[in-house]
């Protein structure tokens, strides 16, 4: 089994959508009022409007696989670097 898909709501539509877009290299296109992405892996992301935040678990969190430390370690640096405090 491959879990092809999530789905997101948020407050802030382009705020996240182009997150997406500029760290993970997803590609966006319109979908009713929010989005779909993907990656070049064909994962899918649904991201939809919402007039407030949802109240979400401390611990919740979507994880992206990379094939190396490298990798891993570029991607924290760049977030940390545009004022993202990504932790450990």
């Amino acid at each position: 089994m491959t879990l092809s898909h999530i789905q997101l709501n948020t407050p802030k539509l382009e705020e996240q959508v182009s997150f997406y877009e500029k760290y993970f290299d997803f590609k966006r296109k319109p979908h009713g009022k929010g989005f779909f992405l993907w990656n070049k892996s064909h994962f899918l992301m649904a991201v939809n409007p919402l007039p407030e935040a949802p109240v979400m678990p401390s611990w919740f969190h979507i994880g992206f696989r990379y094939e190396t430390k490298a990798e891993v370690q570029a991607l924290y640096d760049r977030l940390e670097g545009d004022g993202f405090n990504v932790g450990e």
